[in-house]
């Protein structure tokens, strides 16, 4: 089965500004394709840990924590709790483990939106003098999808059933990875034959390329091709047994 290539992030922080201390990381994989969710990640972080590192909280946020639900809080301030620097390097761990080289090269990460989460976390890694995971050309805008799925009067993100505490940073993430899905799901659906042949076309191109076609090492090249539609591709392999131009 071809890697995900789309992590959800969700930061809970003392801030909204780009060196706001982060308390906690969540972060799902996910193929917005299918709805599939895979490996998730989870770490509380000490804000002393962070204020250390030259992280600067905002007043207002810190209000807002305080109007919270008590489990949303002590899901910040009790069990293990991390120094930012170690959390980072298990987020880095966590994601380079889990991707292929190239995978890594295409990894989209979703924030909710763009200029928080990604900001926050790049901001993070700046601090800690730790190179990012991520390219930011791919960081990616959850609003931005939920405002195309309300153009269409299709809005998950209000009807989808939450599980879990709000604001706990792994259940924000796969409730955002969720409707995310949904939406990119409905988007497309009209135009769905169209983009599995395009799938095709990529799987074929790249296994020529590389003169792997119809070998075992074509097969296994195309868990690296660059399309978002690897899995339909997969399939019609899977029913044909060979790698085809398909028009």
């Amino acid at each position: 089965m071809a890697k995900m290539t789309h992590l959800m992030v969700d930061l809970e922080a003392m801030g909204t500004n780009p060196n706001a201390p982060i308390v906690a990381i969540g972060a799902v994989f996910f193929d917005p394709a299918t709805g599939d969710l895979g490996p998730d990640f989870y770490r509380v972080v000490t804000l002393k840990s962070e204020f250390q590192m030259g992280a600067k909280p905002n007043a207002d946020t810190i209000y807002w924590w305080l109007t919270q639900s008590d489990a949303a809080r002590r899901a910040i301030t009790e069990g293990e709790r991390l120094h930012i620097v170690d959390a980072l390097s298990q987020l880095t761990e966590f994601v380079t483990d889990y991707s292929t080289e190239s995978g890594l090269n295409r990894l989209q990460l979703w924030g909710n939106g763009a200029s928080f989460d990604p900001v926050i976390l790049r901001s993070a890694y700046a601090r800690c003098n730790f190179p990012e995971f991520w390219k930011y050309w791919n960081d990616q805008d959850v609003r931005t999808i939920v405002a195309l799925g309300r153009v269409i009067g299709f809005d998950p993100k209000r009807d989808h059933p939450f599980a879990g505490e709000r604001h706990h940073a792994l259940a924000d993430a796969i409730h955002q990875a969720q409707y995310v899905s949904a939406i990119w799901q409905r988007l497309l659906a009209p135009h769905q034959d169209q983009l599995s042949a395009s799938a095709l076309h990529a799987v074929y191109a790249a296994g020529y390329n590389h003169g792997h076609l119809n070998t075992a090492d074509g097969i296994a090249y195309q868990n690296d091709v660059e399309s978002e539609f690897e899995h339909r591709a997969l399939e019609v392999i899977a029913e044909t047994g060979t790698l085809r131009e398909t028009k």
